[in-house]
Parts: structure tokens; sequence; C-alpha cells
């Protein structure tokens, strides 16, 4: 019997220390390999003298679970340890999805994530039982949700900071407290700093888009076995196909929009000779 599958059959207790075992046993080779898959945040590396270093960093946070699949993005997550996987599954309820639960926190997660797509892994864990299928699969679009809104934030805060410093950047050469050189050179790093960030969300705008996919093949199956939905908002399976059709993708849209805005006002926000008019109508606050 697969290993996964037998992690599933044992009691929780049994599969947090066996989980935990096998973490240890899998060393650096098995890490490295998947740190190669998804990506570990290169592009998003945050220099000593950047100023906006912390809102950076805050960001990069997102690279790791937004560059994968979903069940790579569990295999990441099984990285972190099973106890606080098994953790996030009691918040919820219980409901074990491949997100949250506890045998993503194990070497389940990893081995389960290199080889089944997400419908199959759900299938897999609830043959028989779709109302707990349909539980799982919304702790796993809750998760998605949260990432997703923790993103967006993210990005508006960093967004913030680099047209800031930008104007405070122009203020300084106004006030000839700065060449107009280096305030020139200031400027081309803070745009170079900022087409970087931008790169990378319009890479996580993409992927988003798959794991939506992901997600709507997950509650396509789902229906099938699942009994008729009742008009109630609280049925898990309307609630399941809702967020998979409708919330989550509305959250890769707003990402979109606030990306492509940021990407339009950064051409004036870092020209040292833009006019104060031009910088206004640039503002970020006035697209918030």
């Amino acid at each position: 019997m697969p290993v996964a599958r037998i992690m599933t059959k044992l009691p929780l207790r049994t599969a947090l220390g066996l989980g935990l075992a096998m973490n240890l046993l899998t060393g650096c080779d098995q890490i490295n390999q998947l740190a190669s898959t998804v990506g570990m945040g290169d592009d998003l590396t945050v220099a000593a003298n950047d100023p906006c270093g912390p809102q950076r960093a805050t960001f990069a946070k997102s690279n790791d679970f937004f560059t994968a699949d979903v069940l790579k993005s569990a295999g990441v997550a099984g990285l972190v340890g099973a106890a606080g996987g098994a953790a996030v599954g009691g918040a919820l309820g219980g409901q074990r999805g491949a997100l949250t639960g506890g045998l993503v926190g194990g070497a389940g997660g990893i081995l389960t994530s290199l080889t089944l797509s997400y419908a199959d892994y759900m299938q897999k864990q609830y043959p028989d039982n779709p109302r707990q299928m349909a539980n799982g699969i919304n702790a796993d679009l809750t998760t998605e949700g949260h990432a997703r809104d923790q993103t967006i934030a993210n990005f508006r805060a960093l967004r913030a900071c680099r047209f800031s410093e930008a104007s405070l950047i122009k203020q300084e050469v106004r006030l000839h407290e700065l060449s107009r050189a280096d305030g020139q050179q200031s400027l081309a790093m803070e745009r170079t700093w900022f087409n970087q960030e931008i790169a990378v969300a319009e890479r996580w705008g993409v992927n988003m888009q798959k794991r939506d996919e992901q997600f709507q093949d997950a509650t396509t199956e789902l229906e099938t076995k699942a009994p008729p939905r009742s008009a109630s908002k609280t049925d898990p399976t309307r609630k399941a196909v809702t967020a998979a059709t409708e919330t989550n993708p509305d959250k890769r849209q707003v990402l979109a929009s606030q990306v492509g805005q940021a990407k339009e006002q950064s051409t004036v926000q870092f020209s040292i000779d833009s006019s104060a008019l031009r910088l206004l109508l640039s503002w970020p606050w006035l697209y918030a």
C-alpha cells in the first residue's frame, strides 16, 4: 500500500509521529528538489540598502505558495512540520484538505503532491463520503482565499512604499539636498526593484488561474458524487462551487487589476521630470 494511503488510515497521533520521522529521514535532497520545483523567493531577494525591504520581504512570503500548483503548495507546507498542519486542521473542525491538516504536515504531503492531481487526491482521501470531501475542499479554498487576501494587502503596502520613496527622492532633488544625477540613480534602483516585484506578481496571477482550474476540477468531481445541492448557502457542495468559480477567481482579478494599475503609474512615479499634476493623478490612494 502506498505510504500516503497508509498515513490516511492511521490514527492522528500515530500519523503525526510517523510524518515527523519521515520528514527527518527524507533529508536535504528532497527539500532541495521541492525547492527547485516551486522556487524559494530568489526573485525577491532583499537588498541591504532597500528602504522598502521589510515590505518586500513580507510580499515575498507568498512566493512559495503561489509559484506551485495546489498540491506542491501542500508539499511546501509539509516542510513546516506535522504538528503545525494538525493545529490548522483542528482549527477548521478537523476537516483535512490538501493545504490543511495533519497529513500535509508530514511527508505524506510531499509524496502525494508529486504524483496526484488535486481532484484525484481529494477523491482518494474521501472515496465514499462526498460531504467530507466537500468540507475538505472548502477548508482548502478558505486557505487559498486568505492567502490571496494577504497577498493583495502586502502588494498594496509595497506599492505605497515604493511610490512614497520615489516622491521623497524627487523632493530632495527639488530642494537641492540631492544632486539630479544621484536622484536619477536612486529612482532607477527603485524602478528596478519595483519591476521585479511586478513581474513576480504577474507570474503569481498566471499560476493562480491554474490553481483555480484545479479547484474547479475538484468541485466538478464533487458534484458528480454529492447529492443534489440545497438552496442553503451553508450547503458544503454549494459553498465549494461558489468559492472555486466565483470568490477566489474574483480575488485573482483584484490582484491583477492592482498590479496593472501600479505598472502604469510607475512610469510617472519613477520619472524625475514628472509634473505635480501627473504625480497626483498617479498616486495609489486614488485607486484604492
